[in-house]
């Protein structure tokens, strides 16, 4: 609470400035109080569109706030805006995931899940030591893996599951000690 009261100072102090916006945002965030924390961040990247920590907290705001469409978006400028972060590439594959699970298209979500694997993919050449990438990675293959089998899809199904033991064995390698690679 004396957090907020000295934010909102500093914003009316110099209201053209984003960082009071962003810990605004960040302590709304802190709170659970995610639609304050969502304005706060609207704001904050409309006054510094470059700032890509801000689409970051952005995303997961609108991830907390069960948004997946403008999770992705945010997610998405986080990536164009650096395209070399491990970190920003598994925000975004998170984002494509919600939206995934939340669509009733099978064909839409069968692209978001492209996409997802997609980012796992640049994000684990980006970080190829990172396990729960790696996990990631196989867990959307062992899920694709799974549609493909209830859909009679054999081949691909048979195609996926090996995909998906590459990934978890490699994470296996980084982290013998994951339960959930071991698991899947």
């Amino acid at each position: 609470e004396e957090a907020l009261k000295e934010f909102f100072i500093a914003v009316r102090a110099d209201s053209t400035r984003a960082d009071g916006y962003k810990s605004l945002g960040l302590t709304y965030l802190r709170m659970d109080r995610t639609d304050l924390g969502i304005a706060s961040y609207q704001k904050a990247v409309a006054m510094d569109p470059k700032d890509k920590n801000a689409y970051v907290n952005l995303g997961i705001a609108y991830h907390n706030a069960r948004q997946p469409e403008k999770e992705v978006e945010a997610f998405e400028v986080a990536a164009r805006l650096d395209p070399k972060s491990a970190d920003v590439m598994a925000k975004l594959v998170m984002g494509y995931e919600a939206l995934a699970t939340t669509t009733q298209d099978s064909g839409k979500a069968a692209v978001l899940y492209d996409s997802a694997m997609a980012a796992c993919e640049r994000a684990l050449a980006l970080d190829p030591k990172n396990a729960r990438i790696a996990v990631t990675a196989g867990r959307l293959h062992l899920n694709r893996a799974m549609l493909y089998t209830v859909a009679g899809k054999k081949a691909d199904a048979t195609a996926s599951y090996g995909q998906a033991e590459k990934y978890l064995k490699a994470a296996l390698e980084l982290d013998p000690k994951d339960v959930s690679s071991a698991f899947n």
